[in-house]
């Protein structure tokens, strides 16, 4: 039930930057490509004011540098996106240290001001997936809940693109409600369906650095999740965000009502 998708591929673009007696060129001038939201169906492009972070750090005497190290280069730099245009940008330019000094390069989505430990940074995944965030960009909270992080290692200065493949951090549900037997023709379209998620642990800390997840505590929370088209048969999709864990066993993962009738999803082994 509980299942992490494929990762995404996205881009930096780099942009050369000449100097009469210095040589430069400035880091990610351009995010091109997608973001692709947890596995929905559809596919969530990057839409105008998507905002993600970029780190850089310098590699030292041959090995790579740490986001704790003071051979950061670039630390929670903002990128917006642009829908007109197609392209990801920040106001801040990024440069190379010299000709030669390899870079590792960290993205994560969605953008956080605030984030201050790259070790372990908390983040709590939304109990309303379902409906838009009334603060921020307001993205459905099944958006703000997909954290992607991607990382790229041994970049050397160049005027290329360099490739960043975003990966999933959280892990997702996927109900699909089918018709059954005993529905009046076009009765099933027309009868309130509801999804729940129970006893998943909301709250983890991210590893910026290593891209790992650790559920936070012990408290579990009820997730509603958002609906999507293009369920297998017809049926109806709902799609939840949940942090990477186990349920024990004897626990209700789902809660379903149809029709105002309730049904529970409880397994006897952990899950």
């Amino acid at each position: 039930m509980v299942v992490k998708p494929p990762c995404d591929g996205s881009s930096v673009g780099i942009s050369k930057v000449s100097k009469e007696e210095e040589w430069k060129s400035a880091l990610a001038d351009a995010f091109k490509a997608q973001l692709r939201g947890f596995g929905v169906d559809i596919g969530h492009m990057a839409t105008g004011g998507d905002r993600m972070g970029i780190y850089v750090v310098d590699y030292e005497d041959g090995q790579p540098g740490d986001l704790a190290s003071s051979s950061i280069r670039a630390q929670n730099v903002l990128y917006t996106f642009d829908g007109d245009s197609y392209r990801w940008s920040s106001p801040t330019t990024i440069y190379w240290r010299d000709k030669q000094t390899p870079v590792s390069i960290y993205g994560y989505y969605p953008f956080d001001a605030e984030l201050q430990s790259t070790q372990d940074y908390p983040f709590t995944v939304q109990k309303n997936q379902r409906d838009n965030m009334k603060t921020g960009r307001q993205l459905t909270g099944y958006e703000q809940s997909d954290f992607l992080w991607a990382k790229q290692e041994k970049v050397v200065p160049t005027a290329a693109t360099v490739s960043l493949k975003h990966h999933h951090l959280m892990a997702g549900i996927k109900v699909v409600l089918t018709e059954g037997q005993g529905f009046l023709e076009g009765e099933w379209d027309n009868i309130d369906k509801t999804v729940l998620v129970e006893n998943t642990i909301l709250d983890a800390t991210i590893n910026l650095q290593a891209g790992t997840v650790a559920t936070q505590g012990s408290t579990t929370g009820v997730i509603t999740p958002l609906p999507t088209a293009g369920g297998t048969g017809g049926g109806t999709a709902f799609r939840a965000v949940v942090v990477t864990q186990t349920v024990a066993a004897g626990k209700t993962l789902l809660t379903l009502t149809i029709d105002n009738k309730t049904y529970r999803f409880t397994r006897s082994e952990a899950m």
